[in-house]
């Protein structure tokens, strides 16, 4: 896998997670895990979500439910665990203050999840048909 791909799958995956664009840093620690933990190998799902990003969050909701150890899984906590540890996005891994009400939204983020999840799954198994 080349390090441009590599360093593409980065961007998507750490924008996905902190909802920013990431560092050079943070892309660079990325494709020496991905070398170290030798999770290079082609991926119909991974390659699927990268050319259509998209599709990334019903992809991630349906593994996360039926196949915790997938590529796609470990490649996303790879990018988590880097940056978590990177000062510059350390704050948005930190608790924050919350009003009582936020169990509200809580209540229907767990709804959305649920709902990713099912079309997730679906997704993933039309993926693998191909």
């Amino acid at each position: 896998m080349t390090n441009l791909k590599l360093k593409r799958e980065a961007e998507i995956f750490g924008k996905y997670i902190i909802k920013q664009t990431i560092n050079e840093k943070a892309k660079e620690l990325y494709a020496q895990g991905i070398d170290k933990l030798q999770l290079n190998k082609e991926n119909n799902v991974v390659n699927k979500v990268t050319k259509h990003p998209f599709l990334l969050p019903y992809a991630d909701a349906g593994l996360a439910l039926t196949d915790k150890k997938h590529i796609l899984e470990r490649k996303l906590l790879l990018m988590f665990s880097i940056l978590e540890t990177m000062p510059e996005y350390s704050n948005k891994f930190l608790a924050q203050k919350r009003s009582p009400f936020y169990i509200i939204a809580v209540f229907f983020t767990g709804i959305k999840a649920l709902i990713k999840s099912l079309f997730g799954i679906a997704l993933i198994k039309c993926i693998n048909i191909k």
